[in-house]
C-alpha cells in the first residue's frame, strides 16, 4: 500500500453488501504507516484511501488530464475512470469519494480472513495503467522502472517462479520485469495472451507464488 493511505477495516457482516464502509459504526480506522491492529478471527473488508492530489500520483503519466476530466463526471463515470486509469489487483470495487475539502481514490476489499492469528494480506496498488495500444492493455516495462519502489521486499524461488510465468504464457521480454515487480511488491497484474488479466503474486506469509484470474476477457 502507499505510505500515508488511510485504511478502514470492519468485520464483514456489519456492513452492507454494497458501497463504501468508512462510516460503518464500528469500522476502524488507521494509517498504512502506523501500527496494525490485530482483530478477532473473521472475515473482514478492507477500504483504502489515497487523497487525489497525492504528489506521488501527481507525478504519474496524463495524471492532470484524468483529474480534469474526474472533477465534473458523475458518480458512475469517476469509478470507471479511476479504474480505467489504474492497473487493477484484488479490490472488489473502486470508488471516487468526495469529501468536504477532499477527493480520495478508494480502494475496497471484501473476504479479507484472519485465522489462527494470520490473515489473508491486503496489498492495493495505486499505479497508473501505462497504455500499450488498446484501452484496457498495459505494459510492464515503464511501470517497473520508473514507478514501482526500487526496494526489494519480497524473495522467493526464481527458477521456480519463473517456470510459472512460462507456464501461464508471459512473454519471454516481461518475465524479467515480473520477476522484479514481485521481488519489490510481492503482486503485479499481467494481461496474457487470451486477454484475460492474470494477478501473479507472492504469499506474506510464506513467499509461495500464487496467481488468479482478476479480470476476464470479455471484460
Amino acid at each position: 500500500m502507499p505510505t500515508g493511505a488511510a485504511v478502514y477495516c470492519v468485520e464483514e457482516s456489519k456492513a452492507p453488501a454494497t458501497g463504501r464502509i468508512h462510516q460503518v459504526p464500528g469500522c476502524v480506522q488507521l494509517r498504512t504507516n502506523g501500527e496494525c491492529p490485530h482483530p478477532a478471527e473473521g472475515s473482514y473488508i478492507v477500504e483504502v484511501a489515497f487523497p487525489w492530489n497525492d504528489p506521488n500520483l501527481n507525478s504519474y503519466p496524463n495524471y492532470f488530464e484524468f483529474r480534469k476530466q474526474l472533477e465534473p463526471a458523475s458518480h458512475e463515470q469517476r469509478k470507471r475512470l479511476a479504474d480505467e486509469y489504474f492497473i487493477p489487483d484484488e479490490a472488489a470495487a473502486v470508488f471516487v469519494d468526495q469529501a468536504e475539502d477532499q477527493i480520495y481514490i478508494v480502494r475496497q476489499y471484501r473476504g479479507v480472513t484472519v485465522r489462527q492469528g494470520q490473515s489473508k494480506g491486503v496489498r492495493a496498488l495505486f499505479l497508473p495503467r501505462i497504455r500499450s495500444g488498446e484501452p484496457r492493455t498495459f505494459t510492464l516495462e515503464p511501470l517497473v522502472t520508473g514507478y514501482i519502489p526500487n526496494v526489494k521486499t519480497y524473495e522467493f524461488d526464481e527458477k521456480h517462479v519463473r517456470n510459472e510465468l512460462a507456464y501461464y504464457g508471459v512473454a519471454e521480454g516481461d518475465q524479467p520485469f515480473v520477476l522484479e515487480a514481485l521481488s519489490r511488491i510481492g503482486l503485479i497484474p499481467y494481461m496474457t495472451a487470451d486477454r484475460r488479466v492474470r494477478l501473479f503474486k507472492i504469499g506474506v506469509q510464506d513467499g509461495v507464488f500464487a496467481t488468479r484470474v482478476i479480470r476476464e476477457a470479455s471484460e
